[in-house]
């Protein structure tokens, strides 16, 4: 199934995705510069929890529009592709 589940908020994904990168050259650059080990974990702390709430959201809004549909639908093997993208979530 390839349903396009997050078209309402595509741009504000990107613009998720655009902050995660600049973070990611931030940390690439304490690196480069040497910057204390003390400096550098925060910041790809919060680079990961940026990345994990990104997919959190994706999995919402797919759940709310292509699972919803599929459901409405009586197409009930999505929940397994669901089960699937869950236990993909929560690694």
């Amino acid at each position: 199934m390839s349903h396009s589940s997050f078209e309402p908020v595509k741009q504000d994904i990107i613009n998720d995705l655009r902050r995660v990168a600049n973070q990611v050259s931030e940390i690439k650059e304490c690196i480069q510069k040497d910057f204390y080990v003390d400096e550098v974990i925060p910041k790809i702390s919060s680079a990961q929890a940026e990345l994990y709430n990104l997919k959190k959201r994706l999995l919402e809004e797919h759940v709310k529009s292509c699972i919803l549909l599929c459901l409405k639908e009586n197409d009930n093997a999505v929940i397994d592709e669901l089960m699937i993208t869950v236990a993909r979530v929560m690694k």
